[in-house]
């Protein structure tokens, strides 16, 4: 599989919470869209000449008029196939959808949509800073529907303080309510530089200690199961087998490219990662000159990513390809780990798969942190 993702770091609002590279000034909108699209065309990095999966995210990409996106689905075009299966994604807030939009966008090719719907309680959505209502996001929920695009995922934040398991299930029952075939459920975190991280070391802000977080997940992971939904990745959950398969494609360790300012790419061998301010960015690209940084991945560094993607996943460790892969790794260090974790009962082996039991993924983290290898052993 290969993967393009494009980077629209635009919002009208930063949200207090996060932490991904956006700004909130659409000044150089204009010249960011030619630049990008001036990066599809030229940037010989990105060798794959069929796409599998392409997702547009940020940031708001909904924020995007057509003419915006057609301009880039044009440059995509003159570089690349699309597989007669290619997964088209828009991420979007619920505030912009309105019908001729969702149209559109479907003319253009996208054929999944991610809801930044966050919460069906008014009261979270205000904690969380978000510009839209209960109402506008169940009204766009109906429009992408009525447009004929079914695959749509939500994304849902849960653990806010004031925040009940109860209130949660209520939100699944919303979501099973419009056969919503795929949710991202993430526990909200304190993330550095963002409003709320400031708000939390002035001490006007509380979160969920480790023993209510993980009694918390594990109270999703059941509620979400009890509606039919599969957990296939820490945070993620499909209906009928829809997954993400753009995501699926990181998880997998697969090739993929990324284009816009602060966008990451991987062909195999080196991690690359575009410049992250805009003016920076749209300068090195107009004036040919090299607008990324990268780094040649060894041995240790391709054995500690293969480790925590593949355990962040349900299916988990493939310790047949991990052999292979890496046989020396193998002998020496991982199965001396396994052993010792079996023994624990922190990790289970499944039909030559090593997974982690749903009673300790909210200890994932450290389970991943055993495996990992410190770059000087390389």
């Amino acid at each position: 599989m290969a993967s393009i993702y494009i980077h629209i770091p635009f919002c009208s609002k930063i949200c207090p919470y996060c932490d991904f590279f956006r700004t909130s000034s659409l000044q150089y909108k204009t010249e960011y869209i030619a630049a990008l699209c001036k990066e599809i065309t030229n940037d010989k990095r990105i060798q794959f000449e069929e796409l599998s999966t392409l997702y547009f995210g940020g940031g708001t990409p909904s924020l995007l008029n057509t003419y915006d996106l057609d301009f880039i689905f044009n440059s995509l075009a003159k570089r690349f196939r699309f597989h007669s299966d290619c997964e088209i994604t828009i991420e979007a807030n619920p505030e912009h959808i309105e019908k001729n939009l969702v149209s559109n966008w479907k003319e253009l090719g996208f054929n999944r949509l991610s809801l930044g719907i966050q919460s069906f309680n008014e009261s979270d959505l205000h904690f969380l800073g978000r510009n839209h209502s209960v109402d506008q996001g169940i009204n766009s929920l109906r429009i992408c529907q009525e447009a004929g695009i079914e695959n749509i995922t939500i994304d849902l934040i849960y653990g806010l303080p004031d925040n009940s398991k109860q209130k949660f299930e209520k939100q699944i029952e919303i979501a099973n309510e419009f056969q919503i075939p795929h949710i991202s459920a993430y526990l909200l975190s304190i993330e550095e530089n963002t409003m709320f991280h400031k708000e939390w070391k002035k001490g006007k802000m509380q979160f969920l200690d480790d023993d209510s977080a993980s009694d918390f997940i594990l109270s999703v992971i059941n509620t979400l199961e009890s509606f039919g939904y599969e957990q296939y990745e820490i945070s993620n959950f499909c209906k009928d087998q829809k997954v993400s398969k753009h995501n699926s494609n990181y998880w997998s360790t697969d090739v993929y490219g990324g284009v816009g300012a602060g966008a990451h790419s991987f062909d195999g061998k080196r991690r690359y990662w575009n410049s992250s301010k805009i003016f920076d960015y749209i300068n090195k690209i107009n004036s040919n000159q090299i607008h990324y940084e990268f780094e040649e991945l060894n041995e240790v560094q391709k054995y500690n990513e293969f480790v925590m993607t593949s355990l962040r996943t349900r299916k988990g460790i493939n310790l047949t390809v991990m052999k292979e892969k890496f046989a020396n790794r193998f002998n020496s260090h991982t199965s001396e780990v396994i052993g010792r974790l079996l023994e624990s009962a922190v990790i289970d082996v499944h039909e030559n798969f090593l997974i982690i039991p749903t009673q300790k993924i909210p200890v994932t983290d450290f389970i991943i942190e055993e495996f990992i290898l410190d770059s000087d052993e390389s």
